[in-house]
């Protein structure tokens, strides 16, 4: 089978139906790629009225949640029913661009990768810019840097599906950074990362999004990831720790003491 002809499932959880979760679906559609799905896991709790465009497209599944079961469970139900070689993450509000798919299965493949990423713009609810992440982008250097913080936007990730069943999804302990938890576990695993250096998704920054609303618990669950991590791989060292403890530092210590410690002596 040619690379370019295997299947990939986009796979996305929400909690709300509104303009900008169609935007998404929309950009989904119009991939070049042309063997592809998606997989919107209804995570509101009750039935919704899923606009006539899509109820006819067989590459849309919808996939209800009898409750509302959180982020993490119901990517995991969205996992156990992809059978597709490669999964991509998308976020409600999220846009794709048409070539995502496309240079990303052809650079997992052509670099013998398991995760690849790609540079995102993140822009605010009306679409204005508001900065682009540039990750790493060779697997030595992603490595490096996940050892310090998440440097991957979750929902610009690739990963072949057999990957994350064999790492057991996400953990379900983790309410909070679940994607920087799943990075490192794939790390001990051996997995190989690498990144697209384009802009291949743009990603919605919600004036309540959990980044800003719950930055103190995301800061702890990653934390907790690093930990885990270090530990796991017997290199809990000093130095190590100072990593954990660095990024507990961000809610430990005031802004205005942070600030305070980069100012020069006068």
């Amino acid at each position: 089978m040619s690379d370019l002809k295997k299947e990939a499932t986009f796979l996305c959880s929400f909690h709300k139906t509104d303009s900008l979760f169609y935007e998404m679906i929309d950009s989904l559609l119009k991939q070049s790629y042309e063997n592809f799905k998606v997989i919107l896991v209804n995570d509101i709790g009750q039935p919704v009225t899923f606009d006539s465009r899509y109820q006819t497209d067989n590459r849309v599944a919808l996939l209800h949640n009898p409750s509302n079961q959180g982020l993490i469970h119901s990517l995991n139900r969205g996992v156990v029913d992809i059978d597709s070689e490669y999964i991509a993450r998308v976020d409600r509000g999220d846009i794709c661009l048409p070539e995502r798919l496309k240079e990303q299965v052809e650079y997992l493949e052509k670099n013998d990768l398991d995760i690849v990423g790609s540079y995102v713009e993140e822009i605010d609810e009306a679409g204005k810019i508001l900065r682009i992440v540039k990750p790493p982008l060779e697997h030595s250097k992603i490595v490096t840097a996940l050892e310090r913080y998440n440097c991957l936007v979750h929902s610009s990730i690739l990963m072949k599906t057999e990957v994350i069943k064999k790492l057991g999804g996400y953990n379900e302990r983790f309410q909070y950074a679940q994607d920087y938890d799943l990075y490192l576990r794939a790390i001990r695993a051996g997995c190989r990362f690498g990144v697209v250096d384009k802009i291949l998704t743009r990603r919605r920054v919600y004036r309540d999004s959990t980044t800003r609303k719950k930055r103190k618990q995301q800061i702890l669950y990653a934390s907790a990831a690093l930990m885990m991590y270090y530990a796991a791989e017997e290199r809990l060292t000093g130095t190590h720790i100072l990593r954990v403890c660095a990024h507990l530092s961000k809610i430990l210590i005031p802004q205005w003491m942070r600030s305070m410690r980069n100012r020069p002596i006068s």
